[in-house]
């Protein structure tokens, strides 16, 4: 969008009377006496707002409004207008850019607290001030105006009318706002912002001060659930991809710092502002929004939040509800910027991964695939842009049965997919009696025999996604050898090392290599390796799994937790508690690595002894949370 008047043609929504209509009115005839909580009084023009207007909007994705109360009762957008300018720096910059600017993490803190990454200055994300404040100084224009008036277009498309600048808010904000000033101060010293900040701040003022009605903020959430859509004309107002980056960190961020407790209890992606507006999205299906003034202790509606949530339990919304989605067929889908591998990565790619792992999507099915289950699938996987996703997996492990009809509808979708030049890979295909043979046939000569070998090729998913980590790594000059050598002074765990500490544990390590195939650390205390070491994986990669169950029918079987690569550290439980070691590590490649005994640090000063110590343990507490974050994004994603 740009800065032109928005005058698309379309049809003026209509109010539907229906059940739903009759809900939302007994909703706001249930909490129209729910009087507690206070206006914004540290916006003084917003201190003087009538407390009492009331409304509830839903629009769904064709385009159905519901109306209960006063919908068209003009507000304040306030910092509902944050995840659309971030959705349009998004588009106007690309990611990669505002991931340079801004994190996506939720804080846990107050939306106007200081919260930037410490040795960068990053704020943790879009949605508390200082994230906005940079996403501000992100937007292109000639001008503060010009910037302000392309944002307005774009908040405007999603809303469907030209949209007003609340002059008295914006002055009463620019007057008062002394905290998000010395926020912008700060991100400038930083060099988050780039000249005066005084402009973004403009911005980030006028954005806030911008005046909607309940109406609007439900049609701007219909529009972020129909992908993008505005559900009246189709125009697109944002591009899926954006959409979901703009509704993930509405999930995870959007609430304030009760966002944690609203994705636990409601489910649904949403945005307050204390102008007293709430939006809530449920992908697919609509948008919902309410406004009402009195805001409780974290900012957001008193109201807002109890229609919110009584609509979200009567209607059983939460996005992690086991019966909504493609019933029968899809466990759980996400993607490789969301859930990758189980290699750990070093910060470089991790970064290259988290920009680019939307181009590999993994689909886990499960129970009993039909014609019906499949086509559901199929259209699913449609909806995914090809431009952006080139690898599919489809996760068959917890299929019980495919039927024929399914089978001849899948083989020709496969065909398609390699029209549109994306991979398509299935793991787990062999525990599904037959199913190989029959896709087999229906494909034979359809397909490059190429592709078609690397549609079987992995055994498994975990195998599946490596390979499409390496080749988006490798894409973006940044693949590794895992039998080139990573010094001591390389490993990941001593980064924060001085020189003087470095040469005195190369005093006390002690290289040791194992072939490929060998347990060098066992769960029950075997191995080739020494019990009591840490050990730094210099070259060569190694499996850190769960040992197999005993029984006739799953001797053997394992289940892979990590894999290292050079530059990486084990044997951690060594150093932190003595305790028995809870998992095997083995050998992937033939490997070197340096052996590290704590009782070593005995033969040093006792002042250099105690910093390494400490250092050691600190940098094995960051190992250890890093892995158990990604443990709670696979949590997540599979629920």
């Amino acid at each position: 969008m740009n800065g032109a008047e928005i005058n698309r043609p379309r049809r003026h929504p209509a109010i539907a009377v229906s059940p739903l209509q009759q809900i939302l009115e007994r909703l706001h005839e249930q909490l129209s006496g729910d009087r507690r909580g206070k206006l914004a009084s540290y916006i003084p023009e917003l201190a003087q707002v009538d407390p009492e207007p009331f409304g509830i909007a839903l629009v769904t994705i064709d385009g159905m409004v519901y109306e209960a109360g006063d919908c068209e009762r003009t507000f304040t957008i306030q910092s509902i207008s944050k995840p659309l300018t971030y959705g349009y720096a998004l588009q106007a910059c690309g990611v990669p850019a505002v991931l340079r600017k801004i994190g996506v993490e939720p804080t846990g803190d107050a939306f106007n607290s200081i919260s930037l990454e410490p040795d960068t200055g990053r704020p943790r994300n879009p949605m508390i001030n200082a994230g906005a404040i940079a996403t501000c100084g992100l937007i292109p224009g000639a001008d503060p105006l010009q910037r302000f008036q392309r944002v307005l277009a774009h908040i405007g498309g999603y809303c469907g009318r030209n949209l007003e600048l609340n002059e008295a808010v914006y002055l009463s904000e620019k007057a008062t706002g002394h905290r998000n000033r010395a926020i912008a101060h700060l991100l400038r010293n930083f060099n988050i912002l780039e000249g005066d900040p005084e402009d973004p701040l403009d911005l980030y003022f006028r954005l806030c001060s911008i005046s909607v009605n309940c109406r609007d903020l439900a049609m701007i959430a219909a529009t972020l659930a129909h992908n993008g859509l505005h559900p009246l004309d189709s125009v697109q107002v944002l591009d899926s991809q954006n959409v979901r980056r703009v509704l993930s960190v509405m999930a995870s961020c959007g609430m304030y710092d009760a966002s944690g407790a609203w994705l636990y209890d409601v489910g649904m992606p949403a945005k307050s502002g204390v102008g007293g507006g709430i939006m809530a999205v449920l992908p697919g299906q609509f948008g919902l929004a309410v406004f009402s003034p009195r805001l409780d202790e974290h900012g957001n509606s008193v109201r807002g939040l109890g229609v919110i949530k009584a609509f979200s339990e009567e209607f059983q919304l939460h996005l992690f509800h086991g019966e909504r989605g493609l019933p029968g067929a899809i466990r759980a889908s996400y993607s490789d910027a969301v859930l990758g591998s189980r290699t750990e990565r070093n910060a470089a790619e991790t970064r290259l991964l988290e920009t680019y792992g939307d181009s590999v999507r993994v689909f886990e099915l499960k129970g009993r695939l039909s014609f019906g289950s499949i086509e559901l699938l199929i259209r699913e996987i449609g909806r995914l842009p090809g431009v952006d996703v080139s690898v599919t997996v489809l996760d068959l492990q917890r299929v019980t049965a495919i039927d024929d009809a399914a089978t001849v509808l899948l083989a020709e979708a496969c065909v398609g997919w390699r029209g549109e030049q994306r991979q398509m890979i299935l793991t787990g295909a062999d525990s599904v009696d037959d199913f190989l043979r029959r896709l087999s046939q229906r494909l034979e000569g359809k397909l490059p025999a190429e592709y078609a070998e690397q549609m079987f090729r992995f055994a498994d998913t975990e195998s599946a996604l490596e390979w499409a980590e390496a080749a988006i790594l490798e894409a973006h000059g940044s693949r590794r050898d895992p039998l080139a050598e990573v010094a001591l002074s390389q490993q990941e765990l001593l980064q924060q090392f001085s020189q003087e500490e470095l040469a005195a544990i190369e005093t006390l390590v002690e290289p040791v290599g194992f072939p490929r195939g060998t347990l060098i650390l066992g769960a029950d205390g075997n191995g080739s390796g020494p019990a009591d070491c840490l050990f730094f994986l210099c070259s060569g990669t190694v499996s850190v799994s769960l040992p197999g169950e005993t029984g006739s029918d799953s001797a053997g079987r394992r289940m892979r937790l990590s894999v290292l690569w050079p530059g990486s550290a084990f044997g951690e439980i060594a150093v932190l508690d003595h305790d028995t070691r809870s998992a095997d590590v083995i050998a992937d490649t033939g490997v070197r690595c340096l052996s590290f005994r704590l009782a070593a640090l005995q033969r040093l000063p006792s002042p250099l002894a105690a910093a390494i110590q400490l250092k050691l343990t600190q940098g094995l507490a960051r190992m250890l949370a890093r892995r158990l974050r990604r443990v709670n994004r696979e949590f997540q994603a599979l629920s």
